[in-house]
């Protein structure tokens, strides 16, 4: 069935993409290309500018927190299109810098954690793992796809991997006057070195051409191209930089204001690594809590179990039913005494109607929160840890989103109260460990 504009575009919509051993080949090579063709500029940056940027040169466009993103002043000495290709060693994104109108871009700054945080963070493998990606860094992309893998991970080297993506981006508010754009992009992940033997991690996504997914003009979408590769060093244990030159060509007759502005807000959505990284810790500790849990019901049941009682939300009512009916007046994280909502006298639960001391003890209370809020007009318990199932106060807890699911039709996104200790505890969890354990899950279950 030829894509059109009667249909709608999205990943499953694409038509399959089939490589060539050939095609694998010439697609790796590119990709180790591009990667070598940054390293070299940012070595420049590291050891010949000594990590000092030339302001002569770039234009701060935006910033959140630590990291900004710079384009190239029209004034600089290499904003010219043709001196950009004479004064870099030629490769893959100094040939797309010479063939676009659009200046360089620069993306420079630091965060707080890890490499191997950053890393796990941007992990993506197959289009569930790259659309939870995308929600959590927020990369306004409308809809993404791996098409094609090159090169898997191993459970020695865990973020070592390549494949062919492809994204597509839509423009909110301005689409009346912007079509959309997608992306066909080789992506290579992992970690090396410098010359100096500094131990580096990065992230490329390079613009590439496939017989078996042309532009799609017929559904009125303008093919861009774009050259990112991302940089992450070690700067001390707890932060890295960032440093990653991009090329964007938006094709079509874009306006280079509107093309820079939009890159400049999606490239920072690089910033974003960490708190993918710590979501995505989260959503482990529930799966391997829920796995426990289902684990321990079934042995004192004598059932066996099935794979509905192995998601993150099949055992909820079974760890609360097995909680102590007389909850801690006291939270667990600060000790601080959370007054009683009901008299010693006892309360009926208008929805199991069993008679507690107080209705907090309930567990339908902490099951069915807003149903009560609502209709029984009482005031909000006090929260509960999802991970330790411990009372605690609002000062010691915060309200995460985790992505609970991630198909080709639905991304189920759902808030979740942790305590202070578990985001702290998942924030500084080994990202590699996290890592590995997934990979081998993945082996076991093929």
């Amino acid at each position: 069935m030829a894509l059109g504009s009667a249909l709608p575009v999205s990943a499953k919509f694409l038509p399959r993409v089939r490589l060539t051993q050939a095609d694998v080949a010439e697609l790796s090579a590119l990709a180790d290309e591009s990667v070598r063709e940054t390293l070299l500029s940012y070595e420049e940056y590291l050891y010949g500018q000594n990590r000092q940027l030339d302001m002569k040169r770039w234009k701060i466009v935006k910033e959140n927190e630590a990291v900004k993103v710079y384009r190239e002043r029209e004034s600089a000495p290499h904003a010219n299109a043709r001196d950009r290709k004479a004064t870099v060693e030629i490769g893959p994104k100094a040939s797309l810098a010479a063939s676009t109108r659009m200046p360089l871009m620069l993306v420079h700054g630091t965060v707080q954690g890890t490499i191997e945080d950053a890393l796990y963070g941007s992990y993506a493998d197959d289009t569930s793992s790259m659309r939870r990606r995308s929600m959590y860094e927020k990369d306004l992309m409308e809809d993404s796809a791996v098409v094609a893998s090159l090169e898997s991970p191993t459970l020695e080297a865990p973020f070592q991997q390549s494949y062919l993506s492809w994204l597509l981006r839509d423009f909110p508010g301005l689409n009346a006057v912007i079509r959309r754009r997608d992306f066909l992009l080789v992506n290579k992940m992992g970690v090396t070195t410098t010359s100096r033997g500094e131990r580096i991690g990065y992230q490329l996504e390079h613009s590439v051409e496939h017989r078996d997914l042309p532009e799609l003009t017929q559904a009125g979408i303008v093919r861009g191209k774009y050259s990112h590769c991302l940089v992450l060093r070690q700067l001390d244990p707890s932060r890295i930089e960032l440093f990653n030159q991009t090329v964007v060509d938006p094709g079509g007759s874009l306006m280079s204001y509107i093309a820079i502005q939009e890159s400049a807000e999606s490239l920072l959505s690089c910033g974003h690594m960490m708190a993918s990284s710590q979501k995505k810790k989260l959503f482990y500790f529930m799966r391997k809590q829920a796995r426990a849990n289902a684990l321990s019901s079934s042995r004192a049941n004598g059932t066996r179990l099935s794979n509905a009682s192995l998601s993150p939300g099949a055992s909820v009512l079974a760890r609360h039913q097995s909680m102590d009916r007389d909850v801690s007046d006291r939270c667990a994280s600060c000790e601080k005494s959370i007054s009683k909502l009901f008299s010693s006298g006892g309360v009926c639960c208008q929805i199991c109607q069993q008679v507690r001391l107080r209705l907090v003890a309930c567990v339908c209370v902490l099951l069915y929160r807003p149903w009560v809020s609502d209709k029984l007009r009482l005031p909000s318990p006090p929260s509960l840890c999802r991970l330790t199932c411990q009372i605690i106060c609002s000062r010691c807890s915060l309200k995460k989103k985790i992505v609970i699911e991630a198909t080709e039709k639905k991304v189920v996104l759902k808030p979740f109260v942790f305590c202070l200790a578990c985001t702290i505890r998942a924030t500084k969890f080994s990202a590699e460990q996290v890592q590995v354990e997934e990979l081998r899950e993945r082996q076991l279950s093929l």
